[in-house]
């Protein structure tokens, strides 16, 4: 569709300077003019107009920014982790996750390496296989704001604050819905 609109096969818009004018949104033709520019798709983590950029892809026919959309797309479908942090009468946490996130926390592996833990089993029957947890006495000392700010360096968001009589309970999440590395043309 852009060669035919550069090479005259179809009717082109110019200005009074000769310039082509492109009908289009404005703000998304930027990820179409990169992806020509580098043959690369790079978009923010916070991406969300991803089915406007295949219809941006498909108006000018560009097979290869097509894909590329599409597989941001699939990307962007990941499955969303999840991180749940709870704090008892004040002085008892517990932190569930996969036990994949739980390790990238230094906070959390300084508690569990001195004592006062217990480690839930891997294999919880009612939980399941894909989650961990913790659980710190309240000899632990364990500071909230280190914690949180731990966790937000991994990529988590903050979307659950629910405080309580006795327990307060925040949710963490990331993934699903942010598209975080660039896509090749192949």
């Amino acid at each position: 569709m852009l060669w035919s609109m550069f090479s005259d096969r179809l009717p082109s818009i110019k200005d009074d300077k000769g310039n082509y004018l492109i009908d289009g949104d404005g703000p998304l033709f930027r990820y179409v003019l990169n992806f020509l520019r580098r043959s690369i798709l790079v978009l923010p983590e916070d991406f969300k107009e991803l089915d406007m950029l295949a219809q941006e892809a498909d108006y000018y026919q560009i097979k290869e920014l097509i894909d590329a959309v599409a597989r941001a797309k699939s990307a962007h479908f990941k499955e969303q982790e999840v991180l749940e942090v709870e704090r008892l009468n004040g002085h008892y946490w517990s932190i569930h996750s996969s036990s994949e996130i739980l390790e990238k926390i230094p906070i959390v592996m300084e508690a569990w390496d001195r004592r006062g833990y217990v480690k839930r089993s891997s294999v919880d029957p009612i939980f399941g296989p894909e989650e961990g947890g913790f659980s710190f006495a309240s000899g632990t000392s364990l500071s909230r704001i280190k914690l949180f700010r731990q966790i937000t360096q991994l990529g988590f968001k903050l979307i659950s604050a629910c405080p309580g009589d006795s327990v307060d309970r925040w949710v963490f999440t990331r993934g699903g819905g942010t598209c975080t590395t660039p896509t090749k043309a192949t």
